[in-house]
């Protein structure tokens, strides 16, 4: 059943189609935008020792920025199959929030493939769990 506004009961239907180039640009500018209000507000917090705060507002900043590079998947998106998994990404926390890792390990030295592959190993454990 739906309400006035042609929405079920509940959660709003979820897209899961192609996007032009046009709509992913905005939803990463968007994104990006959120992104960094939610970082000064979390460093506004820190600052004032409100550390559970800041650390929740942080995390969701990383996973802001992380949209981008799924929304970028989406656009190179063709098949059903491959739109239904990077919509499954966007969606999903933990794959948002794997890009925060890799600059420390670059200013830890990581040069090569291999160095990084911290980053890969520890989203796909994740995602299998």
């Amino acid at each position: 059943m739906k309400n006035r506004h042609g929405v079920k009961h509940g959660r709003p239907e979820e897209y899961r189609g192609p996007l032009t180039l046009a709509e992913a640009a905005a939803g990463m500018n968007a994104a990006l935008r959120n992104a960094q209000l939610l970082l000064a507000d979390a460093k506004l917090l820190l600052n004032a020792e409100r550390y559970p705060t800041a650390t929740a507002l942080a995390a969701l900043s990383i996973e802001e920025s992380g949209k981008v590079s799924i929304l970028r998947g989406l656009v190179l998106e063709t098949t059903p199959d491959g739109l239904r998994k990077q919509w499954g990404r966007y969606r999903d926390h933990r794959s948002k929030n794997g890009a925060w890792i890799m600059p420390d390990l670059v200013a830890k030295g990581a040069r090569l493939l291999h160095e990084l592959s911290e980053v890969v190993t520890a989203t796909v454990s994740t995602q299998r769990s």
